[in-house]
Order: structure tokens, then C-alpha cells, then sequence
């Protein structure tokens, strides 16, 4: 290896993080949830109000917290209740589902991380 090809690793290998940080990095806190049942959208909640929401799904319903710009799911009819221990997500992009009551959460924000999602 050369002086010349050294120099150059180590120019590449510097800038690396910088463009991690720059493309793959999340977008930041999300300012609303979109509010899918069985793949269609049902409802947009502002992130900004704390509230409790009740979503009918195909088993029964689905109850949404929301607080201090995070949501959760609650409750739900489902056996495993695998949604609810997945806890809060409060990031653009992040995506929570109850897949036998086939309602789902994706969270939004001016700047999306994915263009799109399918269930």
C-alpha cells in the first residue's frame, strides 16, 4: 500500500460518520399518528394531545394512549399482546401493530423516513 492510497482510507474513513449522521439518522420526534385498520387509514391523531383512543378492529377494540408526544398501545383483544408490550414509540417512521386485530400505528412528521410501508 501506498502513502497516497493511506491518505485516502483515511480521508474516507473520516468522513463516514458524518454521512451516517447526515442520511441514515431518524428525522426527530413525530406530530401525528396515522391510524391504519386492515390497511386502510382510519383516523390521524395530533401527537400534541393527550388523549386515550379506542379503534374498532376485526377481533374488537384497540385502546391508544397518547402522551407527551408518544403513543402506546393499551389494550387490545388480542392473545399474545405483543403490541402492547412494544411500548411508546415517539419517532418519524416508527411503526406499531397489533396483526390480529390488523390495526396498526405509523408515525409522521414533515420530514418522512420512509416514502412507504405495506402491511
Amino acid at each position: 500500500m501506498t502513502r497516497t492510497d493511506f491518505i485516502i482510507l483515511i480521508v474516507v474513513f473520516s468522513g463516514l460518520p458524518f454521512v451516517y449522521k447526515s442520511f441514515w439518522q431518524q428525522t426527530g420526534a413525530a406530530e401525528y399518528a396515522n391510524i391504519f385498520v386492515d390497511t386502510t387509514q382510519q383516523h390521524q391523531l395530533r401527537l400534541t394531545e393527550d388523549q386515550v383512543s379506542s379503534i374498532p378492529g376485526v377481533l374488537g377494540v384497540s385502546k391508544l394512549e397518547i402522551k407527551q408526544g408518544q403513543i402506546r398501545f393499551i389494550d387490545s383483544p388480542c392473545k399474545g399482546k405483543v403490541c402492547i408490550k412494544q411500548g411508546w414509540i415517539k419517532s418519524n417512521g416508527d411503526l406499531a401493530a397489533c396483526l390480529p386485530n390488523k390495526v396498526a400505528i405509523q408515525l409522521a412528521g414533515q420530514y418522512q423516513l420512509y416514502d412507504s410501508i405495506n402491511f
